[in-house]
């Protein structure tokens, strides 16, 4: 897995296909797998893209 520089965009596709832009913050309080955005909500690294291709 990649270590990433913070704060990075990614892009996430939610439940009903729109593509949504994410601003992360730092590594997730559920350990290495998520990112967490500045509001404090974690997103699994699965889910996350690096570009809205």
């Amino acid at each position: 897995m990649q270590q990433r520089t913070y704060p990075y965009v990614a892009w996430r596709l939610t439940r009903t296909f729109q593509v949504v832009k994410v601003e992360l913050v730092a590594g997730g309080i559920y350990g290495s797998a998520y990112d967490r955005t500045e509001t404090g909500h974690n997103y699994p690294i699965s889910e996350l893209y690096p570009s809205k291709d």
